[in-house]
């Protein structure tokens, strides 16, 4: 079985859960937001946020590699967007640079995306716990699974875009300071999440 029918069925799969969950939003809508915040709504907000935003944010990761290759004066040949993956093919005559920063960008796209979430749940009064828990925690499982998840993947040769980040031998100084940023956008990230996590005083 091939990695393109194992990610078609799980899309479907995907897409079921999805719809349930929706579903019951729906369903539960009035009373899902209103404290208090019990392990049943957690639940649902984890869901939520798994099954409804993050495939936003797969796909403004496929749109970050997409106007990164136009910015370098490539074409996008195939843009597909499968809810929890996607990819991009690009076209040009790129130098290693450019491809760096083609792999970098829809990267760096999650990365900002899942900050925007965490900032966004940060400004929410904690008496509105519940749409609070659900940004803060899509935001964290985004910029986790941006600057940890996605780079195992890539070096587990599932993916690629980390393979191409990280080839020292081809690209060192971007490839160093990725690694720097990259350090250092989990350390800010921890801390963050940490901060917000407080009890309010």
């Amino acid at each position: 079985m091939n990695w393109m029918l194992i990610s078609a069925l799980f899309t479907i799969v995907y897409i079921f859960r999805a719809a349930r969950v929706l579903y019951i939003l729906i369903r539960e809508w009035s009373s899902f937001w209103k404290p208090p915040l019990t392990p049943y709504k957690r639940r649902l907000a984890q869901e939520a946020g798994f099954f409804l935003i993050i495939p936003l944010g797969v796909l403004l990761h496929e749109v970050g590699h997409a106007v990164a290759t136009w910015m370098v004066g490539g074409r996008v040949v195939r843009f597909r967007w499968y809810l929890f993956w996607g990819y991009v093919v690009p076209v040009g005559h790129f130098t290693p640079a450019q491809d760096w920063w083609i792999a970098l960008s829809g990267n760096l796209v999650s990365v900002l995306f899942g900050w925007m979430l965490l900032w966004l749940g940060s400004r929410v009064s904690r008496r509105q716990e519940v749409l609070r828990y659900l940004l803060l925690t899509t935001g964290e499982f985004q910029v986790y699974y941006a600057l940890i998840g996605y780079p195992l993947l890539s070096f587990a040769g599932l993916v690629g875009d980390w393979i191409i980040i990280y080839r020292f031998s081809v690209t060192p100084v971007l490839s160093a300071l990725t690694a720097l940023f990259h350090i250092g956008a989990l350390l800010l990230t921890r801390r963050w999440i940490k901060r917000l996590n407080q009890p309010a005083v």
